[in-house]
């Protein structure tokens, strides 16, 4: 029982620390709702470094910079890893993130079509985004599929889900932020 309660604190450290840094990370503007600005494919309200505003792409890629340094603090604090498993576990994580940046690409790409054609959203286009956005799921699940086997296979079936449980986490709860920042299709 000792051990599933350890577990437990760790998994609630993890997800405390994940919101700590979605509140840092993804400031919620309290003075109005946000909206996109289709014109330029960014997010009104909301200030980016030295409140200036700039396109998605480079204030995702600032994020995302400094999201990955936070994720890497949580791992290493969740995994509770040794010597040994550290030596083969950061390479296949430092592969996976490679990876996974190539999906989350994909994702900005979307969310700039859907700012490009949200106040004139077409089913055509609708119908695009929409399949877009579940073959990107798909995408992801086939490559955490991938990396948990070769983590399996590197270090232990446990590990690898301890990875996943952590991995999955976090992720949520970032695609969680950024979903709830866009507006219904109307």
């Amino acid at each position: 029982m000792e051990k599933k309660e350890k577990v437990m604190k760790k998994l609630g450290m993890v997800m405390i620390i994940g919101a700590w840094i979605l509140w840092v990370a993804f400031p919620v503007s309290a003075q109005q709702p946000e909206q996109v600005d289709p014109g330029q494919g960014v997010t009104q309200g909301q200030a980016g470094p030295d409140d200036q505003n700039m396109d998605v792409k480079t204030y995702v890629e600032l994020m995302r910079t400094d999201l990955r340094t936070q994720k890497k603090q949580i791992l290493s604090q969740s995994m509770e890893l040794d010597d040994t498993q550290a030596k083969a576990f950061w390479p296949i994580y430092n592969d996976y993130e490679h990876d996974l940046s190539k999906l989350n690409d994909k994702g900005i790409e979307i969310i700039k079509d859907y700012a490009k054609n949200y106040e004139n959203m077409q089913e055509k286009t609708a119908k695009d985004i929409m399949n877009r956005s579940l073959d990107l799921q798909a995408e992801k699940l086939k490559l955490r599929k991938v990396y948990a086997k070769k983590m399996e296979k590197a270090l232990s079936a446990k590990v690898a889900a301890r990875f996943l449980q952590i991995d999955n986490v976090v992720n949520k709860m970032i695609e969680l932020q950024i979903d709830s920042k866009l507006p219904l299709i109307k």
